[in-house]
């Protein structure tokens, strides 16, 4: 499902959110669906291997916790997006480091796709975010970081399938 500006979806709300643990996070107070959230655990436990301060940023938003204009056009409300970043660090700096870096190159092998690419706003019509993941599963995730399709130009080549 393809949530921005031109792809509306209500007052949606996911049906089974699982609370984020185990997992450093800003709020206790975090949900994601159950596959992403299966999936971002593996991650999360296979990139602390090799780098330390990983931080969840970002997870479901309720659409009554999102301002007005923003209900049904924000993809947090899927249950399916991440916002990450490392801890001790300035937000800004984090797409610069090793450890996203690491996450450009292997999220999709756990079914995340970096959301807001390089060189892509003219297409996604947000600019290049190094700390937005979302989950679209292993099959899509590679076949978009395969041929370095953004969820936009995937939808737009599938049309009518």
């Amino acid at each position: 499902t393809l949530v921005n500006a031109q792809n509306y979806i209500g007052q949606y709300e996911p049906k089974e959110l699982l609370l984020v643990q185990d997992i450093p996070r800003i709020n206790y107070t975090m949900y994601l669906q159950k596959d992403a959230y299966n999936a971002l655990l593996k991650l999360y436990n296979d990139l602390s291997q090799e780098y330390k301060g990983f931080l969840l940023r970002g997870a479901y938003q309720a659409p009554q916790t999102l301002a007005e204009d923003e209900v049904g056009y924000n993809e947090s409300q899927l249950g399916l997006t991440i916002v990450v970043t490392q801890t001790e660090l300035p937000y800004q700096q984090f797409t610069n480091t090793e450890m996203s870096q690491w996450l450009e190159e292997h999220a999709y092998e756990y079914g995340f796709i970096l959301r807001y690419p390089q060189r892509k706003a003219s297409i996604t019509n947000h600019a290049y975010d190094a700390h937005i993941y979302r989950y679209v599963g292993k099959s899509l995730a590679k076949s978009l970081h395969d041929s370095n399709l953004t969820l936009e130009e995937y939808q737009l080549q599938n049309k009518g399938e």
